[in-house]
């Protein structure tokens, strides 16, 4: 066996470790789990290839996890902060709508700042409403967490295609895909609140990750996340980088104030990645990769893509211009610019080459999409039960404390026994007592008769009464006389 030199072992190591990174990746993507976990923050903060994927097999509706009205479905997406779920609305009479749902990831529920980029994204984004943004529907709160609710939209981002395709964009397709995304940060840096001020809102993250594009060939742009607008609640942190750092703007990492004009040097690093194939400012390190943004001269698309119009150029090289005040003043100036450079593909044309692209990858997930749909949304009818039988049972418990209350602030009758207003005859003591209709002796008339015991020490204790002679029973009969007031008392001597 021949003997190995010295100088191929470190060649021989590398291309070891290049395979075994190749399978780990490999592995992942066709649902294996080989070095899935370890490495899954870090890859898909990354553009990750757009590759056919194992469609999973989800639950029921019935045992699906509820947030709010909303039942969740697979992951579809996972970032370094957040995971999105497409999910299911429902609401009354069989109505269900399919959304896309987002939430901090779990090592990052506790994380007051992201948990506030969460909401502010969602203030932000309810206020910008055009076809070329991902709208936000609904933000739920269950159990301490946030939930972020946006439209969902069957497609894949611009990052994925590229990574996939491996190749330039066609001039056409590029025009397409980025006035589309100029269309829609138009109508973020023109929107207002409720009172009609502008919100001066600047995205802050143009990037090939955040573009989203349809299979109906309509790009958008998505996730506000660490968007600025007036009165937003979130502050940057000195010394803290926020965005996607190859595609930020130069005033982004010497301080300031943004406009935005910042927005419009990211769209222009987007465009310029579409037409070369490759990244513009990419290096080795975050620190060389904001020299090259800081210091670095820019080549011409053309320079790397032969068939890019010169006029194209010239609309990159504008957008990408150092100072701000010498790109584009608005985003519809660059769009309008880059129409007049080349014409846009339609729509169509978009949607085929996407399909020619990533049409197995799309197919899968929508399978998982219809299998959602197609389950019956009986998830909140038990609650409904529960619900009903719970007002069903309260009504008894209501009815017994309100006539509890009644009681409570009824008047309290009459004492049983009450002293006379005058000074009592010697011998008796009159108490007063519920009426009783008798005859007297000397008359017909019928007369209240209060009735009356002999004094106590032991007030509480009725007195017991006393034994009648025989001789006495014509005497006792009626055992009460009428006074000179008018009051009937009981006789002393049948007490």
């Amino acid at each position: 066996m021949a003997r190995r030199s010295s100088e191929s072992v470190p060649r021989r190591s590398r291309e070891i470790a290049a395979f075994s990174r190749w399978v780990r990746i490999a592995g992942r993507q066709q649902g294996d789990g080989r070095g899935g976990e370890l490495n899954r923050s870090h890859w898909d903060r990354r553009d990750s290839p757009c590759v056919r994927r194992r469609v999973v097999r989800s639950a029921p509706m019935s045992r699906r996890q509820l947030v709010g009205r909303y039942a969740l479905g697979p992951v579809i997406g996972e970032g370094g902060t957040a995971v999105v779920y497409v999910g299911r609305l429902l609401g009354p009479d069989g109505f269900a709508r399919t959304v896309a749902i987002k939430r901090l990831r779990t090592d990052r529920d506790d994380d007051a700042g992201d948990t506030h980029d969460l909401l502010d994204e969602a203030r932000i984004a309810s206020r910008v409403s055009h076809p070329n943004v991902v709208g936000v529907i609904d933000v739920v709160k269950e159990d301490g967490v946030h939930w972020l609710v946006m439209d969902y939209v069957h497609g894949e981002t611009l990052g994925r295609v590229l990574s996939m395709s491996k190749v330039p964009i066609p001039p056409a397709i590029a025009a397409a895909i980025l006035r589309d995304v100029l269309r829609g940060l138009a109508a973020a840096h023109d929107a207002k609140d409720a009172h009609g001020a502008p919100l001066h809102i600047v995205h802050r993250d143009v990037s090939t990750r955040n573009v989203l594009i349809g299979a109906d060939g309509v790009a958008r742009i998505a996730d506000f996340g660490v968007a600025k607008a007036v009165g937003s609640t979130v502050r940057t942190a000195t010394g803290t980088i926020r965005g996607t750092i190859r595609f930020m703007s130069p005033e982004q990492f010497r301080g300031g104030g943004l406009t935005a004009q910042a927005d419009l040097f990211s769209a222009g690093a987007v465009l310029w990645e579409m037409l070369a194939g490759r990244a513009l400012f990419a290096a080795d390190s975050d620190a060389q990769t904001i020299y090259a943004i800081l210091e670095r001269p820019v080549e011409p698309p053309s320079h790397v893509a032969s068939d890019v119009p010169i006029k194209l150029d010239e609309v990159v090289l504008r957008s990408l211009e150092r100072a701000p005040s010498a790109r584009f003043l608005t985003a519809t100036d660059m769009a309008a610019a880059l129409e007049r450079a080349v014409a846009p593909a339609s729509s169509q044309q978009v949607a085929e080459w996407l399909e020619d692209l990533c049409g197995s990858a799309m197919t899968e997930r929508l399978e998982v999409v219809r299998a959602l749909e197609r389950e019956p949304a009986e998830t909140r009818q038990p609650r409904r039960r529960y619900a009903l039988l719970a007002a069903i049972l309260a009504i008894p418990a209501l009815g017994v404390i309100s006539a509890g209350a009644r009681s409570r602030h009824a008047p309290e009758p009459e004492p049983a026994t009450r002293a006379s207003a005058g000074p009592p005859a010697t011998g008796v003591v009159t108490v007063a007592a519920p009426p009783v209709t008798v005859a007297p002796i000397m008359s017909s008339a019928i007369v209240s008769m209060p009735v009356t015991t002999s004094t106590s020490t032991n007030a509480s204790s009725p007195k017991r009464a006393r034994p009648v002679a025989s001789g006495k029973k014509r005497e006792c009969d009626p055992p009460y006389r009428v006074n000179a007031d008018g009051i009937t008392v009981f006789k002393e001597e049948c007490l």
